[in-house]
């Protein structure tokens, strides 16, 4: 009994190490048919591509010779391209007649397909232009509304004369916006900060600061910068956040001037809704000096610099290498460079 149950189990793993070693041949064949056909299918994708270009010739002149002319081939060589192609669309594309050789139904139907072909792969290798004047692109920026007033805003109407058919749109800073760059869904933005690889940027000016305030502010009847700083903590403090990459910033430039933190700290994200704050009111503000400016002309405020106690900084515009070469590209930052110089 034991014997035949031993039997028994020994031919058990004869036929399992044969079905495996049946199932690994069977394996290894496929697995040379996909190689073969993979081999094959790139053969036979460089054939087309060779072929193409005297298939269009052929289609064009209706002669292997003239054909191979046109391509430079010797007749040899132009037989021997026809030959392949004929193997290649199962057809004779050209056949002769009594009044000469003429295209076959088939080769018609190719024609425009082909030409369509050639046309495309000839743009390939067409140089880049941009017209400006003829060019209606939608141009995509990211900025903060600083960036919109300071650069934007006395940019656009130039831009428009230079470029009438261009539309802009402009979107706020995001998280996000560095992303968007880099994945082709904004053009530019405008912005200060340290960038990650594959990032550009031009300097398009360097900005100071300005404490600003209403002019019935008790800190205007101050004789110099220096009181005025010894008593900011008194009065309530309006901050901006800002972007900063990824993330959003507030810079507290008093406080990086040694000002004591204020009673009250009120946390703003837009520049522009800070002038309007300010008015009849004993609030401060240190602002960008451009901004300040025009928060003087605008709001009737005072503004004084900071330019020896804080700070300066870098204002760039910035894009991603994707579309470092682009011809639009190109001519729109040296555009906003020059305009903005």
């Amino acid at each position: 009994m034991l014997r035949f149950i031993s039997s028994i189990v020994e031919l058990a793993v004869d036929w399992i190490i044969a079905w495996h070693y049946i199932q690994s041949q069977n394996y290894i064949k496929s697995l040379k048919w996909m190689l073969s056909m993979q081999k094959s299918n790139e053969e036979s994708l460089n054939l087309n591509l060779n072929t193409l270009p005297f298939l269009d010739a052929l289609l064009k002149t209706s002669s292997i010779t003239r054909a191979g002319e046109l391509l430079g081939l010797s007749q040899p060589a132009a037989s021997r391209t026809m030959s392949r192609l004929r193997v290649q669309l199962n057809d004779p594309l050209l056949v002769r007649t009594r009044k000469g050789y003429t295209l076959t139904n088939r080769a018609r139907t190719l024609e425009t397909k082909v030409r369509s072909l050639m046309q495309q792969a000839q743009e390939i290798f067409v140089i880049d232009q941009f017209d400006p004047a003829l060019d209606k692109r939608n141009v995509r920026f990211a900025s903060t509304d600083y960036g919109i007033s300071i650069v934007l805003k006395p940019l656009l109407p130039k831009l428009y004369e230079a470029s009438p058919h261009l539309s802009i749109e402009v979107a706020a800073w995001q998280s996000n916006t560095l992303h968007k760059l880099e994945h082709g869904e904004l053009d530019f933005a405008i912005y200060t900060g340290d960038l990650p690889a594959d990032f550009h940027q031009r300097r398009l000016f360097t900005e100071s600061y300005s404490l600003v305030m209403s002019e019935s502010h008790p800190l205007v009847q101050k004789n110099s910068m220096d009181e005025m700083l010894k008593n900011c903590a008194n009065y309530p403090r309006v901050i901006v956040s800002y972007p900063a990459g990824n993330h959003e910033a507030q810079d507290d430039v008093l406080s990086r001037l040694g000002c004591s933190s204020p009673p009250i700290k009120i946390v703003l994200p837009y520049f522009h809704s800070v002038s309007a704050l300010l008015e009849n009111n004993q609030m401060i503000c240190v602002l960008p000096t451009r901004l300040a400016i025009q928060a003087q002309k605008e709001f009737g405020l005072k503004s004084y610099p900071l330019e020896v106690q804080a700070e300066m900084f870098d204002y760039y515009l910035i894009w991603h290498h994707r579309s470092h070469f682009d011809a639009m590209h190109c001519w729109m930052r040296q555009f906003i460079s020059e305009q903005v110089e």
